[in-house]
């Protein structure tokens, strides 16, 4: 009897640990966003020109860079990632990638949303990723989740041979 319980308390751990979670989303009401004034935006297009503006204006790095170049998007749900800035088009092995302020922003360009007097620069250089691709995050949380899951029903079914054994 007491096997019985240690299993099926194993199972409910397992079951526990190895279940995807899911955060509610909460509707809330959004404040109007205030343009950032006195912004520098500078643009390296990574063949020697450089192009450097100040006392710009923009409530995000997007569009910061939209009032005064031409860039082009592609969306990913509700992020934007910059594939062209002025016809300088990313190419294989280099994309276009911001600063704020000299640090590296890990967030798309139209969600990090900028102060006054931020330093805004964009490169287009090589990624430090050899899969850089958006929908490889996707597929690494899949992989990552059937690999904890068969990994569960591993030590599980090694519990229930063991107690079986007994």
């Amino acid at each position: 009897m007491t096997a019985r319980v240690w299993l099926v308390a194993a199972l409910l751990i397992a079951t526990v640990i190895t279940t995807p979670t899911s955060e509610a989303v909460r509707g809330t009401i959004e404040q109007p966003v205030l343009s950032a004034t006195g912004v520098t935006l500078v643009i390296d297009f990574g063949n020697g020109t450089v192009a450097n503006t100040s006392e710009q204006t923009g409530s995000n790095v997007l569009d910061l860079t939209e009032s005064s170049h031409e860039v082009e998007i592609e969306w990913f749900g509700n992020l934007a990632y910059v594939t062209a800035i002025d016809g300088m088009p990313s190419s294989a092995g280099q994309y276009w990638q911001y600063w704020v302020n000299g640090e590296y922003a890990s967030v798309a360009c139209n969600l990090y949303e900028i102060d006054d007097g931020d330093v805004v620069v964009w490169n287009r250089t090589e990624s430090a990723y050899s899969n850089d691709s958006p929908e490889q995050d996707g597929m690494d949380l899949v992989t990552g989740v059937m690999i904890v899951g068969s990994l569960g029903g591993a030590i599980l079914t090694l519990l229930y041979v063991v107690t079986k054994r007994r």
